[in-house]
């Protein structure tokens, strides 16, 4: 008889393990994050948290169907505890320190960070990291780099801070002479607060990281489905545009020429029939590079390429570009140089008025600045758009049209001879 029921326990033990192994499978993986400019940036709501760890997470969860909950910390020590205890199982991004090595596997190396001693813009240009002498240094606290401020110059005072806001604000606000951080951290908040332009890099990396997908031992079994997760993410340039969003990429050191992409965009950027490149953005670029000293070379681009932006080795420059939260955490810019609204265009229901030019009312030559031949060719200006002393550009179809709205008026420029009036009179 207990022969008989031998296959039928062996069987439910084999059951009862398999279940075991569907739920155990079925757990989340906990992350541990804390809020870090450029690593894990909070968002609106209760969503998982961005950054290019946060982003790295979402991407393995959603390409391996690996789910993992993001459980917020007080701080960068408490994350690395958890995960090396096994509170936490896996940690998007983290640097291949002592720490928890001894309890984790990781995954191949997927970015590198790099500590920098950063200094404001207008630093003394013979100052040099040799000759960082008898100042005062930042470093943020428990974070890459904060050991590292001692090594350099001697006679100097260390200054540590909680956070990459309050370090950048001294130095920017003159209370210390230099700060050394991690370039990520640093560019987070900068870009966050448009004062890219503000701060510099003196001198060559202090250190650099790898970074790399740690798994606790208890979940070991996951690493080659984050492994192929992350593959995937690089072979279709995921990861490469990751980096670049997040400033895990340290720009290249200054070319010897830059390298300027102009896109057909009269009347702000564009190429002549003679070849020459100008236009509004252009011609204020030259003037800029004269001032600053900066040879430069004009190629042109696509339409793609400029949404795209600068990329390192390729273009170095895009002389007018319009920003936005998603092009601030991609690409570095000047102080504005142009404010205008785009002007919303719809199909003309009857043939328009002549345009009377009024003295004193446009810029350039008055008839050039008051055409209204075209405006019958299918598309007219829109009043509901734009605004008051507002200069907008708009294609549609083969026409470009300039309209430059002030109270009562406005002109609009048809695509025709567009590069000689534009050079004359640009918004």
């Amino acid at each position: 008889m207990i022969a008989l029921f031998r296959p039928l326990a062996f069987a439910l033990t084999l059951l009862g393990a398999a279940g075991m192994a569907t739920a155990q499978d079925a757990a989340p993986l906990v992350s541990g994050w804390t809020p870090t400019p450029g690593f894990f940036t909070p968002v609106e709501g209760d969503g998982p948290p961005s950054g290019f760890f946060g982003d790295i997470g979402q991407e393995i969860a959603a390409r391996s169907g690996i789910d993992i909950a993001f459980r917020k910390l007080p701080d960068v020590i408490s994350i690395i505890e958890q995960q090396a205890s096994g509170e936490a199982q896996i940690l998007p991004g983290a640097a291949r320190i002592p720490a928890p090595a001894d309890s984790n596997v990781f995954s191949a190396p997927l970015a590198e960070s790099e500590v920098h001693l950063f200094v404001r813009a207008d630093a003394p240009p013979e100052r040099t990291r040799d000759s960082f002498d008898g100042l005062s240094l930042g470093v943020v606290d428990r974070t890459a780099g904060a050991d590292m401020a001692q090594g350099i110059g001697t006679d100097n005072t260390v200054i540590a801070y909680p956070d990459f806001g309050a370090a950048l604000g001294a130095l920017l606000f003159g209370q210390i002479d230099g700060l050394v951080a991690v370039y990520p951290g640093v560019m987070g908040v900068l870009r966050a607060n448009g004062l890219e332009a503000e701060v510099r890099r003196l001198g060559p990396a202090l250190a650099t990281t790898r970074h790399v997908v740690a798994l606790h031992d208890s979940r070991a079994d996951l690493m080659p489905r984050v492994q192929e997760a992350l593959d995937a993410m690089e072979a279709d340039g995921t990861l490469a545009g990751l980096r670049r969003k997040w400033a895990m990429d340290v720009p290249a050191p200054p070319p010897q020429v830059y390298v300027v992409g102009v896109p057909d965009f009269p009347p702000y950027q564009m190429q002549a029939e003679n070849g020459r490149f100008t236009g509004f953005g252009v011609e204020v670029l030259r003037d800029l590079a004269d001032r600053a000293g900066m040879p430069l070379r004009f190629v042109p681009i696509t339409n793609e390429q400029f949404a795209e932006g600068p990329r390192s080795g390729q273009i170095d420059l895009i002389s007018l570009v319009g920003f936005s939260d998603d092009r601030r955490n991609r690409m570095d810019f000047t102080l504005p140089l142009d404010l205008y609204r785009f002007l919303g265009l719809r199909a003309a229901r009857r043939a328009p008025r002549p345009c009377r030019g009024r003295k004193g009312h446009a810029r350039g030559s008055g008839r050039a600045a008051c055409r209204h031949r075209g405006l019958d060719r299918g598309a007219r200006a829109d009043p509901r758009g734009g605004g008051a002393g507002s200069c907008d550009v708009r294609r549609s179809g083969g026409p470009v049209w300039r309209a430059c709205r002030q109270p009562d008026r406005r002109r609009a420029v048809p695509d025709d001879d567009r590069h000689a009036r534009a050079e004359r009179s640009w918004p």
